[in-house]
């Protein structure tokens, strides 16, 4: 008999064994990053829209950012562009000193008066990281407005608190200063709200940032971000690479939603510091891929969901309301949502649907957020004697 019961017990051991791998939540969430393999000094992973910190390692650490630069160079342009309401298509005679790009620094190998459209000076900027380009749009802003491009890159450094970073030109290039190699720093954590701020203010930058080349003059060059082809969602942002800063990346992903319970997000990663291109295009792609297992952008409330409210000032004792629209957060996979539902201060009188009536503290993960709560009808308050009743309740 024992051997007759040997084989279906068996396979019933691998049953429960794959549900338990395939049902539990500890086997797909909060699944460890380990980057020990990878050399890299500084890494963070945020949240594009609200830009908590999903997972951080030493992210506020000061460090070179080499070509990563080119995400503020671009942004004041970008600004400059709006400002003076400056289309994409003008044309720009090349008229800048290139000396300071060495001989074997990334280069469109610009030349005086070549002529190309500040679209064509961007995309080189950001796919291929040209430093002559950047050396140009420099000067474009400079003609223009007479101001100095370097101090309107550190006044925008001021303007979003960007308290440690630092640049002394627009290329990220390293340069010579009294017999020191001096160059652009920033932290991980900087760069991440940088390129938050580009997404938020000019979307439409990630359809340069995801083309996987850059032709000009009949050469192609390809996009200097390696995870672009291996990670198809990856659609930025900016690599860069010195002797001094190491290998860096700023990449972004826009994650899909699964259901109406879970809408899409976007996911922001920086890494600083890499020994190398594939360690730098590792860690990003690591990154990204805990974020996209671990988290969920979670309706938490529904906007169909009723909340009562207790209110002894009036008729029927509760108060039925909600939320005003269907409420999302960015949450770990297995979170727990708790809420509690409180009367304004004060509220008395009649209300009126769609009014105010009380706010919703909603608890995740050992942090609270407010929403309103709307009243879903009208309400009575209670009668006159039932409110000098209470009147005299609330003295004592």
């Amino acid at each position: 008999m024992s051997g007759r019961l040997k084989k279906p017990y068996l396979f019933l051991c691998v049953v429960v064994i794959t549900l338990f791998y395939i049902i539990s939540p500890v086997a797909v969430v909060h699944a460890s990053i380990d980057l020990k393999d990878y050399n890299t000094k500084a890494a963070v992973l945020i949240d594009a829209t609200t830009g908590k910190v999903l997972y951080e390692n030493n992210k506020d650490g000061i460090l070179g950012q080499a070509s990563v630069t080119k995400l503020m160079t671009y942004y004041v342009i970008r600004d400059y562009l709006k400002k003076t309401n400056t289309p994409l298509s003008k044309k720009i005679t090349v008229d800048a000193d290139f000396s300071i790009v060495p001989e074997d620094g990334t280069q469109l190998r610009l030349k005086k008066g070549d002529v190309l459209t500040i679209k064509d000076l961007l995309e080189s900027l950001l796919i291929m990281s040209a430093n002559d380009s950047a050396i140009q749009l420099e000067k474009v802003v400079e003609h223009s407005t007479g101001q100095n491009f370097l101090n309107l890159m550190n006044s925008k450094v001021k303007e979003l608190g960007l308290n440690r970073t630092n640049y002394i030109n627009t290329s990220g290039l390293t340069q010579e200063s009294k017999g020191k190699k001096v160059y652009n720093t920033t932290t991980a954590y900087e760069t991440a709200v940088l390129a938050k701020k580009i997404i938020d203010e000019y979307p439409d930058t990630l359809k340069i940032t995801s083309k996987r080349s850059y032709t000009y003059k009949n050469i192609t060059y390809p996009n200097t971000n390696k995870l672009l082809p291996i990670v198809k969602s990856v659609d930025g942002l900016k690599t860069g690479h010195t002797t001094e800063a190491g290998y860096c990346l700023a990449s972004t992903e826009g994650i899909s939603g699964t259901s109406n319970n879970n809408k899409p997000f976007r996911l922001i990663a920086v890494t600083l510091g890499s020994n190398s291109d594939t360690d730098r295009t590792n860690v990003n792609k690591k990154l990204l891929k805990y974020g996209e297992v671990n988290f969920e952008n979670r309706k938490v409330i529904s906007k169909k969901q009723g909340f009562n409210i207790k209110s002894k000032y009036h008729k029927g004792g509760i108060i039925p309301s909600s939320v005003g629209d269907d409420i999302y957060y960015l949450l770990k996979k297995n979170s727990k949502v708790e809420t509690k539902a409180t009367l304004i201060k004060g509220l008395k009188g009649n209300i009126k649907k769609g009014e105010v009536v009380g706010s919703l503290s909603i608890k995740i993960d050992g942090s609270t957020v407010e929403e309103d709560l709307i009243s879903t009808s009208d309400i009575k308050k209670v009668g006159i004697l039932k409110r000098i009743g209470l009147f005299f309740e609330d003295l004592f």
